[in-house]
């Protein structure tokens, strides 16, 4: 037993080392684990800011930035192009310039919660009475807007619906009152034969004041109250609004150009367009191979109809240096003879 202490000893010693050396490998994996959970997050982390609020998030919010300017131009130049339509069919007779009536919707969407694309709108409605002249119409706009205010309360101003109970009272001022009185606007029978009386003598521009001037007593700065009441906020609501608009315009332009281009190169891709077309439309000859019809593959009548539209000769190519036409394939002359073994 004693001879077999030595042996027993260096296994003792081995067993130990060998423990030693997994508890060792054991925590360089758990290093090496924790590196890579380390990396594994930070991968995870960076993907998340890639596609969640980060990089697309962003992409995403410009898009519908310039989705939203480019509705913003395109609203303002269907604003704008209505009036000017509005102008050549009742053949101005308002006897003022589209130029002139988008001034007064600048110069109001200063002082009023109104953009100039909602007076341009309200403006062209106006038009469309046609007794309503200028130096009546420039004093309507600003009525129309505290109209639609005052009869808005807490809701939207519906600037459409007060362009056409205005307009409706000054285009036939004697009926007209009676609309407004409807409204609220209330008119003293003095006024309403004062009205009368001016308009049976031809003074219907008179008659349309008197209108106004009621209509200013009772509704008159409430378009402008509503925009003090905002504050800054209004003001950079407006100006925001201002922004997107001219950031809508470079939009659209580009959009102009792209489309152009595009156009451009449809065009010069339409021939190569038709050949495929007419392949595909094409039966296509059939060969006769080993006693049985066989039909032409596509590639040959591809290239058959390539060279037609090329203008070259099918089948064959042009030999530049000879000046003379080659089989494109080993031909008549140029076959060689199949060699047959005996059975």
């Amino acid at each position: 037993m004693n001879s077999d202490a030595p042996g027993r000893k260096k296994m003792l010693d081995d067993y130990h080392a060998l423990q030693t050396r997994i508890a060792g490998v054991s925590t360089e994996m758990k290093g090496a684990t924790a590196g890579t959970s380390f990396l594994k997050q930070g991968f995870a982390n960076a993907f998340a800011m890639f596609t969640g609020g980060g990089i697309l998030a962003l992409v995403s919010q410009l898009f519908s930035f310039l989705s939203s300017a480019k509705e913003e131009f395109m609203g303002s130049a269907k604003a704008s192009a209505d009036l000017e339509a509005t102008l050549h069919a009742t053949k101005n007779a308002a006897g003022l310039t589209a130029a002139e009536i988008t001034k007064i919707g600048e110069a109001r969407a200063k002082v009023t919660l109104f953009d100039d694309d909602e007076t341009n709108r309200a403006s062209a409605m106006l038009l469309t009475f046609k007794n309503v002249k200028k130096g009546v119409f420039e004093e309507a706009i600003p009525a129309i807007q505290d109209l639609a205010t005052k009869m808005a309360g807490d809701g939207p101003a519906d600037m459409k619906g007060a362009s056409i109970q205005l307009g409706k009272a000054l285009n036939d001022p004697i009926k007209g009152i009676t609309a407004l009185t409807r409204v609220g606007v209330t008119f003293t029978e003095q006024q309403k034969e004062q009205i009368a009386a001016m308009v049976k003598a031809g003074d219907t521009a008179g008659a349309q004041k008197l209108i106004l001037a009621e209509l200013n007593s009772e509704f008159g700065g409430a378009a402008e109250a509503a925009r003090k009441a905002g504050g800054g906020m209004a003001t950079l609501s407006m100006r925001w609004g201002e922004m997107k608009e001219t950031v809508g315009s470079f939009v659209s332009e580009g959009l102009t150009k792209l489309s152009d281009w595009l156009g451009r190169v449809l065009d010069k891709c339409q021939p190569v367009v038709d050949i495929f077309v007419s392949v595909g439309e094409e039966p296509g000859p059939h060969v006769q191979r080993n006693g049985r019809r066989h039909r032409r593959p596509g590639h040959l009548r591809f290239q058959r109809r390539l060279g037609q539209h090329r203008g070259q000769v099918p089948g064959r190519r042009r030999d530049l240096s000879a000046g003379a036409l080659s089989p494109a394939h080993p031909g008549h002359h140029g076959h060689r003879r199949r060699l047959h073994r005996p059975l």
